[in-house]
């Protein structure tokens, strides 16, 4: 199994990440991705049995984070 874990500033981060904990506890067969949050920082764990299953998490997870940040600022 391969874990990483992110770590977001609240501070810049907060909208975009309760946006994306709509996804949380998202579980396929070879990976999961987990949001939790403190006072400071939101941080995401993202597990996976394989380094492919681990590459498609983090695309995911990337390609979620940057339409966030477009929809943030191009749609007000």
């Amino acid at each position: 199994m391969i874990k990483i874990e992110l770590i977001f500033e609240r501070k810049s981060f907060h909208e975009k990440m309760k946006v994306l904990e709509v996804n949380d506890d998202i579980f396929h067969s070879r990976s999961s991705i987990k949001i939790t949050e403190d006072s400071q920082s939101f941080h995401v764990y993202i597990e996976a049995l394989d380094t492919v299953a681990m590459r498609a998490s983090l695309g995911a997870f990337t390609r979620s984070l940057i339409l966030t940040e477009r929809m943030f600022n191009e749609v007000k």
